[in-house]
């Protein structure tokens, strides 16, 4: 399952990225690779050499990607998955970055040839232009946003389930299972806002044409963001039943629920295919067009104009929108994005590294069990202990996990068996005995990589539990 999540994943970014870009290289209105080009130039020779340059570099660049991604989906199963984490976010950093480097160097080979011909020489217009009546309308043309309320009532359904109402009290893992659907269909209601209360475009003299067109294009965002949110609020809906119908069999309806998360992928290209097509279907007809050429905003790969006010600008390729670094919230933003990210992926590389190389350890303290790996520490009474076993045959049965790490190399968290109940799993894989201590609430399962430490923890947790009486720590 968790390989199949990573490649889909990849397969997401690698066609995500790869397609958005190479949208750039298609003429879009009079701008290509996101250079402002009179309409009687984008056929020349000059300019097809350089668009074809690009495609070629950008086909070149995702077909490394793609095959350096298949040694490192091999470190998964060969390697520690702190391993694998490290060099999946350096290869996101790669194909990513490479594909953002690529574009604006083509960019600038096209906006240098752009100047040595002094195309549009004497006409650039360094303002906005704005449509008086289709900017006082912007706000009748999205759906409205109460479409979002089945969304959010979705998300409180399995409150109502059999056991809902204490599985999502049970500990902070069910909290965060609860609460994820709500954080992201926030998370969709901004990025609708977004989309809905941006600026509007102009782009002809033509009123209705431009009233036709921002209107098409808000009202389809507003529809994509609604359809998304609600079904992404379904596949919650269906996670949520597998997980407290103790569903252990669930390997096909996992996959179901990221089938379902899939068509929200599914959902926001095909806005984006749709509004590009009718956008310059409507714009075809256009005997009035507005030549704006605002390339020298774009130079540094980002908007950056002191002449808008406005927060956020639509970009000149794909779906994305950019920040304008003219305004001081952009670049605030901007930059707290890029610590952000670079924090978290600092702080789970530290954490899965914890994960693959702090050992697990049992003490005694007094008449507590204590047990330390990495985030999993956990504590219980010597009184709690029903049973205690040291056994040569691993956890059997069939299981999920509720929260933890089921990495190749061992079993780390809290995981659920068909056989057992609630486990706290310190186990590695490959290595015995195993120590299984029965409590009144779980059962823990717990070895080390020494079968002789493992056999001597064992003796003195089973005289401890005999005795009732304190010992020392081992």
């Amino acid at each position: 399952m968790m390989t199949f999540i990573i490649l889909f994943c990849s397969i997401t970014i690698l066609a995500a990225c790869h397609f958005t870009y190479k949208s750039a290289a298609k003429l879009n209105g009079n701008l290509l690779l996101g250079v402002t080009l009179p309409k009687y130039e984008p056929e020349s020779p000059e300019v097809m050499e350089i668009v074809s340059a690009f495609k070629k570099a950008l086909n070149l660049h995702s077909t490394i990607g793609a095959a350096a991604h298949i040694p490192i989906l091999l470190v998964l199963w060969f390697s520690y998955i702190s391993v694998f984490l490290i060099l999946y976010m350096l290869w996101c950093v790669f194909y990513m970055g490479g594909c953002m480097y690529l574009y604006k160097k083509y960019f600038l080979k096209l906006y240098n040839l752009k100047k040595e011909k002094k195309w549009f020489n004497g006409e650039k217009l360094h303002i906005t232009v704005i449509d008086s009546q289709v900017s006082a309308a912007k706000d009748q043309m999205p759906l409205t946003a109460w479409w979002f309320i089945p969304a959010f009532l979705i998300c409180l359904i399995p409150l109502l389930f059999p056991g809902g109402l204490s599985y999502f009290r049970s500990g902070i893992g069910g909290i965060f299972l609860f609460l994820l659907p709500f954080l992201l269909k926030i998370l969709f209601l901004t990025l609708y806002y977004i989309f809905a209360k941006r600026r509007t475009i102009t782009y002809s003299n033509d009123t209705e044409l431009n009233m036709a067109c921002n209107k098409m294009t808000k009202r389809s965002w507003s529809i994509c963001w609604i359809l998304i949110a609600f079904i992404d609020s379904l596949s919650f809906l269906a996670l949520d039943w597998i997980l407290i119908s103790d569903g252990f069999q669930s390997t096909f309806l996992f996959t179901v629920y990221i089938l379902i998360q899939s068509l929200c992928i599914f959902i926001l290209l095909s806005s984006v295919s749709y509004i590009r097509k009718k956008r310059i279907y409507l714009l075809s007809a256009d005997k009035e067009p507005i030549m704006v050429d605002e390339d020298d905003y774009w130079i540094t790969g980002a908007y950056n104009n002191p002449n808008d006010h406005s927060l956020l600008a639509p970009s000149r390729y794909g779906s994305n929108i950019s920040f304008n670094m003219a305004h001081p919230a952009g670049r605030i933003i901007t930059g707290g994005l890029y610590i952000f990210t670079a924090v978290l992926c600092i702080w789970l590389s530290i954490v899965f590294l914890r994960f693959d190389f702090v050992p697990f350890d049992l003490q005694l303290n007094g008449d507590n069990v204590s047990i330390t790996a990495a985030e999993y520490d956990i504590q219980f009474p010597i009184s709690a202990v029903e049973d205690i076993q040291l056994t040569d045959q691993a956890p059997q049965g069939t299981y999920y996990k509720n929260n933890g790490v089921d990495a190749q190399q061992y079993f780390l968290g809290n995981f659920k068996y068909k056989e057992y109940g609630q486990c706290k799993m310190y186990y590695y894989r490959n290595y015995t005995p195993v120590i299984k201590i029965k409590t009144d609430q779980y059962t823990v399962f717990f070895n080390t990589k020494d079968s002789e430490k493992t056999e001597e923890i064992y003796r003195i947790l089973k005289e401890a539990v005999e005795s009732r009486q304190h010992v020392l720590p081992l």
